[in-house]
């Protein structure tokens, strides 16, 4: 496969998370949550995420509305999307619960909403919730994904999620930022479009934001911790089957309407191309290499190690 993305694509992670390491050191500095302090923190998103990617994609000659994938979805999507979040949901909580019980995790802060005046609490809103959605779906859905599908759904997903989850440089938390980036990116692929995913990291955003550690909270008031967590477990395992069987029902739908499509020999003609190029295919083992050990994505790891240390 002559296909140079897990070359480049790298680079625009080691990009973004210097810049976003540079970020958090300057937000640091910010007193609070004043008004300038939340416009200062919407303006250096902005700075970190959405100039490099505009760049990238000039630089790479990549169509940026394509590549964002801002495509209406169908109805058909919105049970996968609502199990999905539950997953991820129920799954976070059972994490939190496992990382409670063997070390100290730190707490998830938030912002008091009684502290906010009405127009603090859209500014808020804005650089806490909507934007980092938007922008962090952005990269790491939209354009990790695009870059990454030719070496096949495994690697665009899984470094789709990998990704986003050294972006927060924290090694207690990677494992449900990880998972949030494996439901994210999962519903994205399928669905083509990048719509449910930035519905879902924003409705994650929303309780991270204003209703954080509300698991702990509820643990710590009842003391049912561990039939709680038994109820989880459960609880994960009925969504996962759910959700496996709801994938299952999207791609055989998917099959009929292309059986039934008018264009059908055309597509078949397609397909047989496609079949071609995949029989053409490197193999699993050399598609790995060439995706999680090519230099740039190993550099972008040595930056978050090096950060989540404290290291730089």
């Amino acid at each position: 496969m002559k296909n140079k993305n897990a070359l480049f694509a790298p680079a625009l992670l080691c990009v973004i998370y210097v810049l976003t390491g540079l970020s958090q050191t300057l937000v640091g500095f910010l007193s609070g949550i004043s008004d300038s302090d939340l416009l200062s923190v919407i303006i250096i998103q902005c700075l970190v995420f959405l100039l490099p990617v505009a760049f990238y994609c000039k630089l790479r000659n990549i169509n940026f509305l394509s590549a964002l994938s801002l495509k209406p979805v169908s109805l058909n999507m919105l049970g996968f999307s609502i199990i999905s979040f539950c997953l991820y949901f129920t799954g976070g909580a059972i994490i939190k619960y496992i990382g409670s019980a063997f070390m100290d995790l730190p707490s998830a802060g938030g912002i008091p909403i009684y502290e906010l005046h009405p127009g603090q609490t859209g500014l808020v809103v804005i650089a806490y919730i909507v934007l980092p959605a938007i922008l962090e779906e952005m990269v790491f859905r939209s354009i990790m994904i695009h870059e990454y599908s030719p070496y096949g759904g495994f690697f665009a997903i899984t470094v789709s999620a990998l990704s986003f989850a050294m972006l927060h440089f924290s090694f207690s938390q990677l494992p449900i930022y990880f998972l949030a980036g494996i439901i994210f990116a999962s519903v994205t692929y399928v669905s083509r479009s990048v719509i449910p995913a930035m519905l879902l990291h924003l409705a994650n955003n929303t309780v991270n934001v204003f209703f954080p550690d509300v698991f702990s909270q509820y643990v710590s008031r009842t003391g049912n911790s561990v039939l709680l967590f038994y109820i989880l477990v459960a609880l994960f395992l009925l969504l996962l089957y759910l959700w496996f069987n709801q994938l299952e029902y999207i791609y055989n739908k998917k099959a009929d309407d292309t059986a039934r499509d008018r264009r059908a020999q055309l597509l078949f003609l397609e397909s047989e191309k496609k079949l071609r190029e995949q029989v053409n295919r490197p193999s699993f083992l050399s598609r790995f290499r060439q995706v999680f050990l090519s230099p740039g994505l190993l550099a972008a790891a040595a930056v978050f190690i090096l950060k989540s240390l404290g290291l730089i």
